[in-house]
């Protein structure tokens, strides 16, 4: 049973990282245009609400928040990247990575 829930959640976790990656990088080159663009990163979102822990739910909310600020805010152009003060920024998936390597590492104890 663990091992199934621990790849349920490794490969949704996957999946919400490489879709938040995808849709951050076009909210900081574009402004949104409708909410179809937020709508594969959001449904991660509330898939991961069924069953993660408060913590993982959170980080990935915040993802999601910040990313529609990102489609609201002024494009940047992958040259800012260079800015040291813009640079910190753009790790939005610092906090979700490290609940969910947390959450993974604790099931892998429980299962010993």
């Amino acid at each position: 049973m663990l091992i199934s829930d621990r790849a349920r959640q490794e490969t949704l976790y996957g999946d919400f990282i490489e879709q938040a990656s995808k849709t951050y990088a076009d909210a900081l080159e574009h402004n949104i245009e409708n909410a179809v663009q937020l709508a594969p990163l959001s449904t991660l979102v509330n898939r991961i609400r069924l069953f993660a822990p408060e913590k993982i739910v959170e980080t990935s909310e915040a993802v999601l928040f910040k990313t529609m600020e990102a489609y609201l805010a002024p494009n940047i152009k992958v040259r800012d990247f260079h800015d040291p003060g813009r640079g910190r920024n753009l790790d939005i998936l610092r906090e979700f990575s490290a609940a969910c390597r947390k959450e993974l590492q604790s099931m892998s104890l429980a299962k010993e």
